[in-house]
């Protein structure tokens, strides 16, 4: 029967949630059936950033012989790591004596201020973990592994300029092969902000012209995208894009009015930009299609979505109509932000009066969860690698 009976690392909150700047603290549990000798009962702790892909290209030599190489693409960020001593060793043997039974090894990890947020893709990820180990030199080391979540402050209140709303008019006429027309959508679409917070609604309203763009739409599709932009350095420079749906809703035929809000809640999603990190790029996209009864025949506009973590306050104006190409902003990676003390919001805007001013939630992303956070290095015996994790944001509550 094994002596180790327990051995896992508990954080001193239930969801493991931490900002830049605190402490990480908890316990490494030990339950033995008897004594066990170790050169050292030690705890280290690191945050880091991993991209990898593999990519193939083909040549053919100047027989006509075709080759295949496969091409793995990486790249790392190290944000931190250290490691401490949980137990002090025996002045007599100069061993580490682990007591029989139930003990609780207490930590306390110093988390630096410029770290990015948590973020898991099977292409990449930004990981933050704690591993205990039981070193025998003369048998095989105990480990035991844990995630925890990271949530970099990115206020909405600070951007504002980025969170004006949309106000843009859509007229496309179609035509058929000779030249005659046959057909035309007129759409006035307005946001009434672009920054967001999980937990919150974005309603997009549609405004149908004329009683012809009525008769011509057939549906109405509304997506949050999310676009990653992962990049390599090593065998050399190179980057990969992928883009996936976070959130959908859609109407179709009959519009029975002519202005139209569909409204799309923003499930447990990490923050925009993932700043600090500069392997890995994160934007959002709100991608409006409208589909003709046509064949073949949609209009696609996109407009930049920001997510943060704190909801903004107030609703900032938005501009008078206009292309949807003069609305995107420039974000900087590593921008100078003024502190949310120093704004001082105009009298006259609008209160987000359906916000529930109460601490938010941390739920985990249903659309960033990993089957393991077992690293190359790892072996598979290691307690707690071949667990699922998932990082878990910030969803605050709000009046639907």
């Amino acid at each position: 029967m094994p002596s180790l009976k327990i051995f896992r690392i508990e954080f001193d909150r239930a969801d493991a949630v931490y900002i830049p700047g605190e402490c990480v603290s908890g316990f490494v549990i030990i339950d033995l059936a008897k004594e066990k000798l170790a050169e050292e009962l030690k705890l280290s702790a690191k945050g880091e950033a991993n991209v990898s892909w593999d990519e193939e290209s083909s040549s053919t030599d100047c027989n006509g012989n075709s080759t295949t190489t496969t091409w793995t693409y990486r790249a790392n960020e190290k944000y931190f790591e250290l490691t401490i001593s949980l137990l002090e060793k025996s002045e007599d043997d100069g061993k580490v004596h682990i007591p029989a039974g139930l003990s609780r090894y207490p930590f306390c990890i110093q988390l630096p201020c410029d770290l990015p947020c948590s973020f898991e893709h099977h292409v990449g990820h930004v990981r933050y973990t704690i591993k205990a180990v039981i070193v025998r030199s003369w048998r095989f080391n105990h480990e035991c592994k844990a995630a925890y979540t990271v949530i970099t402050i990115y206020d909405l209140n600070i951007r504002r300029e980025q969170c004006i709303g949309i106000d843009d008019e859509v007229n496309q006429s179609f035509s058929c092969l000779c030249c005659v027309s046959d057909g035309s959508i007129n759409v006035h679409i307005k946001l009434p902000m672009t920054g967001f917070v999980p937990g919150q609604w974005i309603e997009a309203i549609l405004d149908l012209r004329h009683n012809a763009t009525i008769t011509e739409l057939q549906k109405i599709c509304v997506k949050l995208q999310q676009s990653v932009e992962f990049r390599a350095d090593a065998p050399f420079g190179k980057k990969k894009k992928d883009k996936a749906t976070v959130a959908t809703v859609q109407k179709t035929t009959p519009f029975d009015k002519h202005a139209i809000a569909l409204r799309l809640f923003i499930p447990p999603i990490p923050p925009s930009d993932l700043q600090f990190c500069d392997i890995i790029d994160l934007k959002y996209i709100l991608r409006i299609v409208l589909h003709s009864k046509k064949m073949y025949r949609k209009i696609v506009k996109e407009y930049p979505i920001l997510i943060g973590t704190i909801p903004l306050r107030f609703i900032p104006s938005a501009p008078a109509a206009s292309s949807s190409s003069d609305v995107f902003p420039s974000t900087s990676k590593r921008e100078d932000v003024t502190p949310e003390s120093n704004i001082v919001p105009s009298p006259s805007t609008p209160s987000l009066n359906d916000f529930v001013d109460t601490p938010p939630s941390y739920e985990e992303s249903l659309s960033h969860r990993v089957s393991c956070i077992r690293d190359p290095k790892d072996s598979i015996y290691v307690h707690g690698v071949n667990e699922p994790f998932a990082p878990k944001y910030p969803v605050f509550k709000y009046f639907e």
